[in-house]
């Protein structure tokens, strides 16, 4: 997932968001990349990404307005008053959500019957998620990496939170259920 500085919903994202100084908006926080929450750090690596950025970047003119700054036009004070720079970004709460692997414990059971040379019948159970393992943050409610504080930001939803259910991985439809909660089935397979 990535750790991105969102867009804060005001104008001018470039003098916010833009860290490269190539005009585009809404980049991965310095010092991260696409992927990083989940591979390189998990929340409190999260948590230590924040504090090292705000105390680099966090309130800190953008190389957009490094460049205002260096045409004499504005102060980095000037920029800093009217919003123009990057933004403080607030830790992940103390209790995130994490988002372990997708964990399920599926058991199966058949046996074959023959009632003579061209007619084999297999009846079967099957028990999906036998333990009924909570899973979280699977399509099509996936969270975003914008570390904006807004709905679905992994920085804003505490586990338990009535956010939280939002991200849990529901009952599914037809035969799509990857990680839902317990599921019984029945089969019948013919051989003829």
């Amino acid at each position: 997932m990535a750790t991105i500085v969102g867009n804060t919903g005001t104008p001018g994202q470039i003098y916010q968001t833009d860290f490269t100084g190539t005009g585009l908006e809404s980049q991965p926080m310095p010092g991260t990349t696409n992927g990083s929450f989940g591979r390189q750090f998990g929340v409190n690596g999260l948590n230590n990404a924040i504090d090292n950025y705000n105390a680099t970047y966090g309130n800190q003119p953008t190389p957009a307005g490094q460049t205002l700054i260096a045409n004499g036009l504005f102060t980095a004070a000037q920029l800093q008053q009217i919003g123009a720079v990057a933004p403080y970004l607030s830790p992940a709460p103390a209790n995130q959500l994490l988002f372990p692997w997708v964990r399920a414990l599926d058991l199966k059971a058949s046996w074959v019957h023959r009632f003579n040379e061209w007619l084999t019948v297999e009846p079967s159970v099957g028990f999906y998620n036998v333990a009924n393992f909570s899973n979280f943050n699977q399509p099509p409610g996936a969270m975003t990496g914008f570390l904006n504080e807004g709905s679905g930001s992994i920085n804003s939803i505490a586990a338990g939170s009535q956010s939280a259910q939002t991200f849990r991985v529901g009952a599914g439809t037809g035969v799509f259920g990857m990680g839902s909660p317990r599921v019984l089935e029945f089969g019948m397979h013919l051989t003829f």
